[in-house]
């Protein structure tokens, strides 16, 4: 049964490895041009050596130690122990380093986007200032067209003013002028019969 359980474990190992070992080739293929990878590849080669090594253990199990020296299996589990160590150090540096590498680049985006914010708030401030300004000098032309039509306005005013009273002095010549004019008329028809 111990015997038994160390296979069932030992495949299972070797089935997760085979899965890892594809998911790491497609991780790869997206870490294209980062300046990790070759240190993802690195990792790559070392989980291709545990995966190995899974094998060959899988093997002497099943097989058993007939035709395997235990020096040699000794000597297998030391490069393995050796190379887990190195892997280990490598996935925590290359985490870690590409932890900081995205913190950068986000502070980075975030300091880029204070950046856009403050040049769209400078133009925000601008803008409004231009406006007001063109509001002002609006303002400014509305009121001296104002005043001008005003003035022009007085004017015509005045003019009215004026044509209005000669009208009525020219209006009251002409019925002084009927007037006379019949008087003038009764005179002499006055006259006449006299």
């Amino acid at each position: 049964m111990y015997y038994m359980t160390n296979i069932i474990l030992v495949i299972a190992g070797i089935i997760i490895f085979g899965y890892s070992l594809y998911k790491h080739v497609e991780f790869l293929r997206l870490t294209k041009k980062t300046a990790f990878k070759k240190w993802w590849v690195i990792l790559l080669v070392l989980v291709m050596f545990f995966f190995l090594g899974y094998i060959f253990f899988a093997y002497w199990l099943i097989v058993g130690a007939k035709g395997i020296n235990i020096n040699s299996l000794a000597t297998l589990v030391s490069y393995i122990f050796f190379f887990g160590a190195i892997f280990v150090l490598i996935t925590i540096s290359l985490i870690y380093s590409t932890v900081k590498n995205l913190i950068k680049e986000k502070e980075e985006t975030q300091r880029l986007q204070m950046d856009r914010i403050g040049l769209l708030q400078d133009k925000e401030i601008k803008l409004k200032k231009e406006i007001q300004e063109k509001t002002e000098e609006m303002q400014k032309t509305d009121d001296g067209l104002k005043e001008k039509l005003q003035r022009q306005v007085a004017i015509l005013e005045k003019s009215v003013i004026g044509l209005q009273k000669e009208n009525k002095l020219l209006a009251d010549r002409g019925l002084k002028m009927s007037e006379l004019d019949k008087r003038a008329t009764d005179l002499s028809e006055k006259k006449e019969t006299e």
